[in-house]
């Protein structure tokens, strides 16, 4: 069998998919990346299981997860294209969505069976990479006073900082990705040097304005705030715990207290997002009704969202003096004006992206994500003794963000702190 060199496994997936988000500047799509995600992630899976290294008692159970997401799909993908199972739309089980799907999974399971060592590798490289997207944030906001617009989104998203790769909210995911990763090879950094850091990936997130991710990233900060005053510090200093609520409380009351304020006041401006995420859901979760146990097959989720209305019935009212729940009627109303033009619509959400497309098959596999992720939420708040804090919070912060965002492109980029989370050599 080939011998794999030091430079293989994960640390490859990260290179060639970060080479190939910056050459889309240039009119270059990601089918190169899907490409030698598929080939050269099928190679070294059959090479790594055949050397009998791949698996071990820590990655056996989330292997076995993603693999029989792989045999489930193909299956029922083989059953629709023999037309055993007949196809109630063109959207349904598409050789193209279903291609990237096996890409993206090939190269999921890849990363599940790398040596833990090339797997801190790849951390190192992502953590590279952040820094320069976060340096790029600088001149994004030293250019915008000439009207140089290279480094952000079209006029569209409000030509948000994009990192010079056409998505904000990729770039938000890979900043976060990335503090992540610096604070997992930095433990023994001084406060001084910690709070210099944040301050520069926070400059970074802001830039976006990606919401999502901004929350993402103020929910993993908040925790690690929390546990270098209250349990075990991932760092190598502790802060009084008067100190820490000294500043924790008062933000999060202040945040309570306006978000209060805009209810009771009738002031929903900031929710107009929120409400157009929730009626996404709403009809995501129809659909979802609509193709279970099988699913759709990958990438439906995208073109069915406006096959259809919205079912569920929700009271009318006035836009200027209406509540929340009318104002979400009006939402849904105006998202029923594109039904039936088949536009595509993206469900906003990673967890639909994986219910629609497998029915039942899919509803077990979120039912695990979700389980990993409570797990998380447990040991940070009740286990004194934890050492995987900063990748703890990054699973928690994951609730928010793939709740709010389609990112299943990336969801080997989060297998790589998963298998950090679940390996017995951690990196404090």
């Amino acid at each position: 069998m080939v011998k794999l060199s030091g430079l293989s496994g994960a640390p490859v997936f990260v290179i060639i998919y970060f080479s190939n988000l910056f050459l889309t500047n240039f009119g270059l799509p990601l089918y190169f990346t899907y490409t030698l995600f598929l080939t050269y992630g099928s190679f070294y899976i059959v090479s790594r299981l055949a050397s009998g290294h791949g698996l071990n008692s820590a990655n056996k159970s989330v292997f076995l997860l993603h693999f029989a997401l792989l045999t489930y799909a193909s299956f029922i993908f083989l059953l629709f294209e023999v037309e055993i199972f007949s196809k109630e739309s063109s959207s349904w089980w598409s050789m193209a969505s279903f291609a990237k799907f096996l890409s993206i999974i090939t190269a999921s399971i890849a990363i599940i069976i790398s040596p833990i060592d090339r797997i801190i590798k790849s951390v190192s490289i992502i953590k590279n990479f952040s820094y320069v997207i976060v340096f790029g944030s600088l001149l994004y906001f030293l250019m915008m006073p000439l009207g140089w617009s290279f480094l952000s989104s079209d006029a569209l998203s409000g030509n948000r900082y994009n990192g010079g790769i056409n998505s904000y909210i990729i770039t938000g995911q890979l900043i976060i990705a990335g503090f992540v990763a610096h604070v997992l090879l930095n433990p023994k950094a001084t406060p001084a040097k910690l709070f210099a850091a944040v301050l520069l990936f926070v400059v970074g997130i802001v830039a976006t304005g990606d919401r999502t991710s901004i929350g993402s990233l103020l929910i993993i900060l908040a925790i690690l705030w929390f546990r270098t005053g209250f349990g075990a510090s991932p760092f190598e200093f502790n802060f009084r715990k008067s100190i820490v609520l000294t500043l924790l409380l008062p933000a999060t009351l202040f945040f309570a207290i306006a978000q209060y304020q805009n209810i009771v006041s009738g002031s929903f401006d900031s929710y107009k997002s929120t409400l157009h995420r929730i009626t996404i859901s709403i009809r995501s979760y129809e659909l979802f009704q609509e193709v279970f146990p099988f699913g759709a097959g990958p990438g439906s989720q995208t073109f069915l969202m406006n096959e259809n209305t919205i079912k569920a019935k929700f009271s009318d009212g006035d836009t200027k003096d209406g509540d929340l729940n009318s104002l979400l009627a009006k939402e849904i109303k105006s998202f029923q004006i594109k039904v039936g033009r088949g536009w595509k619509l993206s469900p906003h959400n990673t967890y639909v992206d994986f219910l629609i497309p497998f029915g039942a098959m899919g509803l077990f596999f979120v039912l695990c994500v979700f389980h990993a992720q409570f797990r998380s939420a447990k040991r940070l708040f009740f286990n004194r003794d934890s050492s995987t804090v900063v990748v703890d919070s990054y699973a928690v912060s994951a609730l928010l963000f793939l709740m709010f965002s389609s990112i299943f492109n990336l969801w080997w980029l989060y297998l790589i702190y998963y298998r950090i989370l679940i390996s017995n050599k951690v990196i404090l």
